[in-house]
């Protein structure tokens, strides 16, 4: 049987309730979630608060409560740790996350939400003490692939729960820049099937929603407004109307506003061409070796007898990528996640890119693993679809010389060979191979 989670449509802590159901979903534990209009939410809670768990043995209050007790119902989970030990470093990244994070995620996000109204100072502040907060995680997982462990626990789905929505309109790229180990920690934990299938695809702010400005009061002196009691809200209405005359005069503003000669009228301007659009044409199609390379399966073997002929240095150039943190990668599976999110956020760049990506190690149950790739940009240099990617921060991009032999064998090995070179000394086996067309 089922049970129920209720909830309160138009809930502002949605993570609250997400981070049951990603848990719910890691148990393999059926949650049916119902909203507290129904009647059944009638005195299950002492607080009258959401979220709420109906159980066979009773109702449970308290999201974090909710959430121990799901991923107490599998033990064999892991959810809660391997360990006493594990257990407890579980509750403390939990609590954590309830006393050091959430608070002042809540100050810099709801004025955003037009929850709160906003106050310059407590949002500095508020930034600041999320910063602090994402220091302790970022010195943690520098060391660490999860914040417990070797697998994913309620730690890590508590954690990223209550950071997606600053992820998604607050954390800018210059805000994210501090934080890599977190960055990389938190796109592997969303990126999970359990995770997305609740919270979705999380898009990565571009730039940081800023809250609206306060609206300014009508009307002249506005004292009292703020005072003690209730006589100076009641005259307040009285002084305002002698003011509200003049506003009639504003159909004289709207009427310029329809005048063809006004700036703010025109058509928007078209969108301007991609820069590499732009380049003067080249004696090499893209799309065509595209067709060459993949006309066989997974593909063409005999790519390059031609691909070096056709090749034109001066309309493309050709890259080797790396990963920054490959002694991190210590989960095989979590690795080949961390290609294929990569990947998926380089749609952009399909018009202007081929690329492959592997991953390599002696064995897949022997860690750590590596990371690494081929480029073959239109242009000179790393296009701005690629740095627009969030993931591409994690990369280091050197530049090949298609003239230089070592080069062109290091770019035929990763699109064929079975090993690829180690990055200390040696070479390993290609355990996954994946192309970007």
């Amino acid at each position: 049987m089922a049970l129920k989670l209720f909830t309160t449509s138009g809930d502002n802590y949605k993570y609250r309730q997400w981070k049951i159901q990603i848990a719910a979903q890691y148990a393999g534990v059926n949650v049916d979630v119902v909203d507290s209009s129904s009647k059944e939410f009638k005195g299950l809670s002492p607080i009258g608060k959401t979220p709420v768990l109906s159980t066979p043995n009773g109702p449970i209050f308290e999201s974090n409560a909710i959430l121990r007790y799901v991923a107490r119902l599998r033990g064999d989970s892991g959810l809660y740790g391997d360990s006493f030990q594990e257990a407890a470093l579980v509750d403390q990244w939990v609590d954590f996350s309830l006393n050091e994070l959430e608070p002042v995620r809540h100050i810099w996000l709801l004025p955003v939400q037009g929850i709160l109204q906003f106050n310059g100072k407590a949002y500095a502040e508020a930034r600041k003490e999320v910063a602090d907060a994402l220091a302790v995680l970022n010195s943690h997982l520098r060391h660490n692939t999860f914040l417990v462990g070797t697998h994913i626990t309620i730690a890590d789905i508590a954690v990223a729960s209550a950071l997606v929505e600053p992820y998604r309109d607050l954390f800018d790229p210059n805000f994210r820049k501090g934080f890599e180990a977190v960055n990389r920690w938190f796109n592997t934990v969303v990126n999970q099937k359990e995770a997305a299938a609740v919270v979705g695809k999380v898009e990565l702010a571009k730039q940081e929603k800023r809250a609206p400005k306060p609206a300014k009061p009508e009307g002249g002196d506005q004292k009292g407004g703020d005072q003690k009691g209730g006589q100076p809200k009641q005259q307040q209405p009285k002084q305002q109307q002698q003011p509200k005359q003049p506003k009639q005069e504003k159909p004289a503003k709207e009427e310029k506003d329809d005048g063809p000669d006004e700036g703010e009228g025109e058509a928007p301007k078209p969108k301007a061409k991609n820069p590499l659009d732009l380049l003067p044409a080249s004696t090499m199609s893209l799309d065509a070796e595209k067709k060459v390379l993949f006309s066989m399966r997974p593909a063409n073997p005999e790519f390059f007898k031609t691909f070096w002929t056709n090749f034109d240095p001066q309309g493309y150039s050709i890259y080797f990528s790396n990963y920054n943190y490959n002694s991190e990668n210590r989960v095989y599976f979590m690795t080949c996640n961390l290609i294929g999110g990569f990947l998926q956020r380089c749609d952009d760049l399909r018009r202007y890119g081929l690329g492959v990506m592997v991953l390599a190690g002696n064995d897949e149950d022997e860690p750590p693993f590596e990371v690494s790739g081929v480029w073959i940009f239109r242009g000179q240099g790393v296009p701005q679809e690629m740095k627009d990617n969030p993931d591409s921060e994690y990369y280091t991009f050197t530049k090949l010389d298609n003239t230089n032999a070592s080069d062109r064998s290091k770019v035929e090995t990763y699109f064929f060979s079975e090993t690829v070179p180690a990055s200390k000394s040696g070479s390993l086996k290609v355990l996954e191979r994946r192309f970007f067309k």
